[in-house]
Order: structure tokens, then C-alpha cells, then sequence
């Protein structure tokens, strides 16, 4: 996705995902197959991210269901896809998220930093997720990990903006680290 052509462009910025077999005729006509097969991969697993392994079989035999033999519009499986995230998501109509991965190009690289306030037991953690590498109208939504000593991490989801995103959570007990993204979530520059 980010191995460069001639001129110096990307093969994920040769376009976004929508154009499909359109992307054969572009600038960069070898840029299509990473850009069907690897990156929309790569968005169907930011997706079972965001609802859980459970929530995503569910919705994949809902489409099964509902388009069996018909054609499925993007925006038909934007809608059911919806359906499926975890209460209150933000983004509850994928809009964004679609807009983003789906309609227009870019790979985030993320940043964050922290820092921890008060004494035990009561402790806020608070920090700030940086992107850079993509327009100024990319947003994401992105995996914060805790990483707790002798506990299970808590996952925390920020949503990422043009400006740097400040959140902060309450934590029992001072993080052995906060990382962003840990399990490969998000389609972003390493």
C-alpha cells in the first residue's frame, strides 16, 4: 500500500476503494489489486474490530440473509453493517468511517502520549492521539490499550480529527503503558 510509483505516489493514494475495477485505468493501474484485495480486507477487519468477532458473524449471515443472490450496494452494507456495532459507538452510522476508508484514501500514522494524575485509587490517565500522513478531513476510529500490571488492558476507542484528540479515563493503578492500536486495527503506517 504505501511502495511508491514513478512520480512518488502511494499505491493506496492512487484512489479509494469505491472506484474498484476503475482503479485498472487510473495513473497507477497495478494499484488496483492492493487496493481491492489488501486494503478492502484491511476494512472489513477494522470493522469486525469494532463490533467484536461475535456481532460480525451475526452480521455477515444477516447480509447472507437479506442479499442472497442480489447485488449489495456499499451503502446497503453500510446500513446493515450499523446495526451491528456495540451500543453507543461512536460514528452509530459508519458515515464517517465509510467516508474515510471506503470513499476517499489516506493511512494514518498515530501517536500517542499520556500521562497519569492523582494518587491511588484515584488516577486519570490522560492523553492525546496524534494522526499525520493524511488529509485534513480523515478521522478514525482508534484502539487505546491500557496496559495495567497484573490486570487485563482496558480498551479504550478514540476518535481521531485534523487536531490532536485529548481523552482520559479513570485507571485503578498506574499503566505499565498506553499504546495505540496494539493489535493491528487500523490501516496505518508503522
Amino acid at each position: 500500500m504505501l511502495k511508491k510509483d514513478a512520480s512518488g505516489e502511494t499505491t493506496e493514494s492512487a484512489g479509494p476503494l469505491i472506484w474498484g475495477s476503475r482503479l485498472q485505468s487510473s495513473l497507477n493501474p497495478a494499484a488496483w489489486r492492493p487496493i481491492i484485495y489488501e486494503k478492502g480486507t484491511w476494512v472489513l477487519h477494522m470493522l469486525r474490530e469494532r463490533m467484536g468477532d461475535e456481532a460480525f458473524l451475526r452480521m455477515m449471515g444477516e447480509i447472507v440473509r437479506q442479499k442472497r443472490y442480489s447485488p449489495l450496494t456499499t451503502d446497503e452494507f453500510r446500513n446493515i453493517a450499523a446495526k451491528f456495532l456495540p451500543p453507543k459507538s461512536q460514528d452509530p452510522a459508519l458515515e464517517n468511517f465509510f467516508e474515510s476508508w471506503v470513499y476517499n484514501t489516506g493511512m494514518p500514522s498515530l501517536k500517542v502520549q499520556w500521562s497519569v494524575q492523582g494518587k491511588a485509587p484515584k488516577l486519570r490517565l490522560r492523553g492525546t492521539v496524534t494522526q499525520a500522513d493524511v488529509p485534513e478531513d480523515f478521522s478514525a476510529s482508534v484502539p487505546i490499550d491500557i496496559v495495567l500490571p497484573n490486570r487485563k488492558a482496558i480498551r479504550h476507542w478514540v476518535y481521531t480529527s485534523s487536531e490532536t484528540t485529548d481523552f482520559s479515563i479513570d485507571v485503578p493503578a498506574p499503566p505499565a503503558k498506553v499504546v495505540a492500536d496494539p493489535l493491528n486495527s487500523v490501516l496505518a503506517r508503522r
